[in-house]
């Protein structure tokens, strides 16, 4: 029996809602907002108008960086922990002899990764975390949108107690 492959899917519909909410009321709540960013300004490419490059394709696009404050302050990957050090983690390759550096630099690449999360909202198509991001190299000259600044001004520094999915498999979503 053949198969037809579908086309590919371009907007979440209720179950998909329902299981990322699901997934962000496990990993994200209380998390602090830390600053939110346009997604034009980072070469956020929207999903709805076919994946293109320009600023219209991009209009709806947000990305929430959110950081946990249980964690404490953030960890360069780049340190080193020292050798007085009891904290190890077993990756289960015991004849290795450089295991310890390769465990440190893992629980500290770890620690960082845990403390900040990106979540990508686009308007009325998708939301989910992510890690890979690109800043466009205008990114840095351009200025954000007034409504990225405006979000920016009331949402900095708020915590995440709660996300819901308002109706039955609608796909409406209430962050508070």
């Amino acid at each position: 029996i053949e198969s037809k492959m579908s086309a590919k899917k371009s907007r979440f519909d209720g179950l998909d809602v329902a299981a990322m909410t699901s997934h962000l009321k496990r990993t994200m709540l209380g998390f602090k907002l830390a600053n939110v960013y346009d997604g034009s300004a980072l070469g956020v490419n929207s999903s709805a108008s076919g994946g293109g490059g320009n600023d219209k394709a991009a209009r709806g696009v947000y990305m929430f960086k959110l950081a946990d404050p249980s964690s404490g302050p953030a960890v360069p990957a780049s340190v080193e922990k020292d050798d007085t050090d009891d904290t190890k983690i077993d990756d289960g390759d015991a004849n290795n002899e450089d295991g310890d550096n390769v465990t440190s630099a893992k629980a500290s690449h770890a620690a960082v990764d845990s403390k900040r999360v990106m979540l990508l909202i686009e308007s009325g198509v998708r939301f989910h975390p992510t890690t890979h991001y690109s800043q466009s190299s205008s990114s840095s000259t351009s200025m954000p949108s007034n409504f990225a600044m405006k979000l920016r001004k009331h949402l900095r520094n708020l915590r995440l107690e709660n996300v819901t999915q308002l109706g039955n498999l609608d796909r409406v979503v209430d962050f508070r």
